[in-house]
């Protein structure tokens, strides 16, 4: 097997001893006669031909990634050198790990002002396996902040609007769509998670006032992850990502919906989202992602409980 180091890995010789520095950690190896420096700048080798005191060092410290050659004029290539730095060690290359993502099907509820911000971050992403469910049409106060819409689409389905811009924009993305409200009384959900592969649920509709209860209880049934979030004007919150190993705390029911809403805040709400529903995928171990985030606008802090 070939490895090599990570791209973001940066190599120094100073004073008689290796720098090595990963993001903002710096790793210092006595090394008097530059044998391990002289070794790490060739930068790929075949894992077998290291010394096997420098090679268990590498790997634990996380320095390596499995080599692999980036197809020629291909889209995602920002990605996999993102997700090379990011992936754990293995026998898994950041192409298996695009090509994985490209197979994966997304279930979004509620493709307005935070829901079209994921779906465009994932599409992004590489997903291209996606399943969409909003009852609503374009109108006019949708504009400001919700994206692949404009007054051409006024009136007309969101999702079929949705469903239309995203094949043109790449051909080869998967996209089926469903015009229908979700509430408790209906079996939808439930009956479209037992009969499609979903792997993974995002709640992103704002009515009924407990929709996100709705679909994370049966999202639970079903064991598919599940995350929704909402934006006000002074914060947002989003997660945690419900498995078996977090549910959702109870809401309360508040009488009226807020009116005031801007890109900006629905923007960093969704990508942040997104970001989550990425880093699931890339090491689903990390306790972070069942929690629940809070964010607040006005001195741009989050809050992890």
């Amino acid at each position: 097997m070939n490895i090599r180091l990570k791209e973001y890995i940066q190599l120094e010789y100073v004073e008689n001893s290796t720098h090595i520095k990963k993001g903002d950690i710096l790793l210092e190896i006595e090394d008097s006669e530059k044998v391990i420096f002289n070794i790490l700048k060739k930068r790929k080798w075949n894992k077998n031909d290291l010394p096997t005191e420098l090679k268990n060092f590498i790997i634990q410290a996380d320095l390596v990634c499995v080599d692999y050659d980036t197809p020629k004029d291909f889209e995602f290539s920002k990605n996999l050198y993102y997700f090379e730095n990011r992936l754990p060690f293995s026998r898994k290359s950041p192409i298996t790990f695009q090509k994985e993502l490209s197979n994966k099907r997304v279930l979004i509820i509620g493709c307005g002002g935070i829901g079209t911000v994921v779906l465009q971050n994932l599409i992004f992403f590489g997903f291209k396996k996606f399943t969409l469910i909003d009852n609503d049409e374009v109108n006019i106060h949708n504009l400001n902040r919700q994206l692949f819409f404009n007054k051409k689409d006024l009136s007309k389905s969101k999702v079929d609007v949705l469903k239309k811009k995203i094949k043109e924009f790449s051909i080869d993305i998967d996209i089926e769509s469903f015009n229908i409200y979700i509430e408790e009384e209906n079996n939808f959900f439930a009956e479209l998670l037992n009969k499609e592969k979903i792997d993974f649920v995002i709640g992103a509709a704002d009515t009924p006032f407990n929709i996100n209860h709705i679909l994370s209880e049966i999202c639970i049934q079903y064991n598919i992850p599940f995350i929704s979030g909402s934006v006000g004007i002074n914060s947002a919150n989003w997660g945690p990502i419900v498995t078996e190993k977090s549910k959702l705390s109870k809401q309360n029911k508040f009488s009226g919906n807020l009116q005031g809403s801007i890109s900006s805040t629905n923007m960093l709400l969704g990508s942040f989202i997104a970001n989550d529903i990425l880093e699931f995928f890339l090491d689903s171990s990390q306790m972070k992602l069942y929690k629940k985030k809070i964010i607040n606008f006005k001195n741009y802090s989050i809050e992890v409980v």
